[in-house]
């Protein structure tokens, strides 16, 4: 993990914005990181640690850190994740629910 309190992205319209918060980190070792300016950032505030729109990859990253923390893994719809989920093939979000949270 880097922390980078800042991330930058280009809307499709061109736009460039910015997100800062003292601790936004990204994850370095994500295998899509750079691809269609995708990067996994993990975002702690309030307590929380918050990912939007994780893959698989992703979430068994966040089961790894939460059980480090004595956390856990929740979806928006309150579904607690803490199995690994070993493929990649699929996303497990659901589109109506993009953040993802470890809560402490």
């Amino acid at each position: 993990m880097q922390l980078d309190n800042q991330a930058n992205a280009t809307t499709d319209n061109g736009d460039e914005v910015t997100y800062h918060n003292n601790g936004l980190a990204v994850w370095t070792s994500y295998s899509k990181n750079g691809h269609d300016e995708n990067y996994a950032w993990f975002d702690l505030g309030s307590g929380n640690v918050t990912v939007k729109n994780p893959d698989n990859e992703i979430i068994n990253k966040m089961i790894d850190i939460a059980g480090r923390l004595n956390a856990k893994v929740q979806g928006d719809d309150g579904e607690i994740y803490d199995t690994k989920i070993f493929t990649t093939d699929k996303q497990v979000t659901k589109e109506k629910s993009p953040w993802w949270k470890i809560w402490s």
